[in-house]
């Protein structure tokens, strides 16, 4: 049973990685369609935060079912979450940032946009090969 919680828990990790590299693409296939831009942002928004709840309630889920203890990993897995969450939020503020304004930037946005995802697939990755 634990053995299948960690095997969910991993694949959600992985799929929220995949999914990370395809939101890596809208910001640069859809910088001069200010529609579809919001769109697919906000879309991949909801996606994103529902594999992040998806992933914390499946590593409580672990922690609990196997009776462990708060660890210095699991901590970290905390503050990775938060930092995560926090990425996400930054690139909504943005986008909101970037639709209200009278002078868009196009550039500015996507540099930005794909920085704060730059950084989210690096945390993930840094977890996906730490437990490998």
């Amino acid at each position: 049973m634990i053995a299948e919680i960690i095997w969910y828990h991993s694949l959600t990790i992985n799929v929220y990685f995949i999914t990370l590299l395809v939101t890596l693409l809208i910001p640069i296939l859809y910088i001069q369609r200010l529609n579809q831009l919001v769109r697919f942002t906000r879309i991949a928004g909801v996606i994103n935060y529902s594999l992040l709840s998806m992933i914390a309630f499946d590593g409580f889920v672990a922690m609990v079912m196997s009776g462990r203890n708060w660890s210095i990993n699991m901590i970290l897995m905390v503050i990775a979450f938060f930092l995560l969450i926090f990425a996400e939020a930054l690139k909504g503020y943005k986008l909101k940032h970037f639709i209200l304004s009278e002078n868009r930037d196009p550039k500015a946005f996507q540099f930005r946009y794909i920085a704060a995802i730059v950084a989210q697939l690096l945390i993930t990755l840094s977890f996906i090969l730490l437990y490998r």
